[in-house]
């Protein structure tokens, strides 16, 4: 008899604590929405930045662009959701689709490369307050339009693709913090290297890379992964991607597909999932976009999107903070739809590429503990229905 009762209560307790422990989330299945604000800036780049580039700046606390597409280089960086202009050194030669992203080993923006006067293959560090063009040994051939992002992982900037003087090319390179090194490890021939998207996949390590032609492709420990169309806006190029620490996963906006889109889609590391605002309006998504700039910006713990082509020229200036998770519960009676807002990470740190923070992403586990609570719970009840009627027959 005690040995019975004794084991339904361990069963009822065994559920119990695997309710209790079950990683909290806000629904198995719980969608994130994209939660888009304009800002309206006292001052705005003279560029739309169309075919620069943008990179987060933590030393600035914001990020940078480079748009050299007018004729002369235009740098700006945006902090604290204000535009401030900065002063192109004299050896920096105007360029447009260069390479740039932010090197946290070395804690300074890099930029290789692009198409100014003819294909550059030079090699610069922003720290802050200066430019330094840096001498190396080896070198990614002169080119232009390809992709860049932090791998932390090996702590070095992961370069391919583009277009240089025998047109498109498909080699990797690695930046070492002061030299280049070619890792033979070209991007699969089914890619097509150029006006795509690339980004850091945070601390986890490796890159992720959005081709012209909409396939996704991931680079870990040194090997290229093709995954294919895995996610809607199929063959889109020209699209926008940064890591967002504070919901620890890539984001990307927009692209082309003979017109520009405004879907906001995440990586769960399986498919790209759409996030855009549903229905959208001017006042909580932006326009349909692309060849522009979005990165995390440290100051306002924010994605910050600027300019691009959305029919002509566009200098809006947009910030992500966080998603919003829209949690939907059914009764038999009635359906009640709850909207809560993630609060962005609260780690602040000066390497966005590498910020370790708490997943708000939905996950499985609440479905998993709760059936294994229901399990242990109707274990225990068969156990004591058992009890009772053994106690029945002895009884009788």
């Amino acid at each position: 008899m005690k040995r019975t009762v004794n084991v339904v209560l361990s069963l009822f307790l065994l559920g119990a604590l695997v309710l209790a422990i079950r990683p909290a989330t806000s629904g198995a299945d719980a969608p994130l929405v994209a939660q888009w604000t304009q800002i309206q800036p006292a001052t705005t780049p003279d560029t739309s930045n169309y075919q620069g580039a943008m990179a987060s700046d933590p030393l600035n606390h914001g990020v940078m662009i480079a748009d050299g597409y007018a004729g002369s280089l235009s740098i700006w960086i945006y902090s604290n959701s204000t535009w401030t202009q900065v002063a192109a050194p004299s050896g920096l030669e105007p360029r447009n689709e260069e390479y740039m992203a932010w090197d946290p080993t070395i804690n300074r923006v890099v930029l290789f490369g692009g198409l100014g006067s003819s294909k550059l293959n030079d090699t610069w560090t922003w720290d802050g307050s200066t430019w330094t063009q840096l001498t190396t040994t080896a070198s990614p051939s002169p080119r232009y339009g390809g992709g860049m992002a932090y791998d932390a992982a090996t702590g070095d900037l992961v370069l391919v693709g583009g277009r240089d003087d025998s047109g498109l090319v498909s080699d990797t390179w690695l930046f070492t913090g002061t030299n280049w090194v070619n890792t033979n490890a070209p991007l699969p021939q089914s890619g097509c290297p150029i006006y795509g998207a690339m980004a850091s996949l945070g601390a986890q390590g490796g890159v992720i890379l959005v081709d012209c032609s909409g396939n996704t492709f991931t680079f870990v420990n040194g090997v290229w992964n093709s995954l294919g169309l895995v996610g809607g806006d199929d063959y889109a190029s020209d699209m926008m991607m940064s890591y967002d620490p504070g919901i620890d996963a890539v984001v990307r906006y927009g692209g082309y597909v003979g017109h520009g889109l405004n879907t906001t889609r995440w990586w769960n590391g399986q498919s790209w999932v759409n996030m855009t605002p549903n229905p959208i309006t001017a006042s909580n998504n932006p326009p349909g976009l692309y060849n522009t700039g979005m990165a995390w910006d440290a100051s306002t713990n924010s994605l910050v999107l600027y300019g691009g082509l959305s029919g002509g020229a566009y200098h809006g200036t947009w910030e992500m903070v966080g998603p919003i998770t829209v949690t939907t519960t059914t009764t038999t009676t009635t359906t009640t739809t709850t909207t809560t807002t993630s609060a962005p990470s609260s780690t602040t740190t000066s390497q966005p590429a590498v910020a370790t923070t708490t997943s708000s992403l939905p996950t499985t586990g609440s479905n998993f503990g709760a059936g294994l609570w229901i399990s242990m719970s109707a274990l225990g009840l068969g156990a004591l229905s058992l009890l009772l009627r053994r106690r029945l027959r002895r009884s009788s």
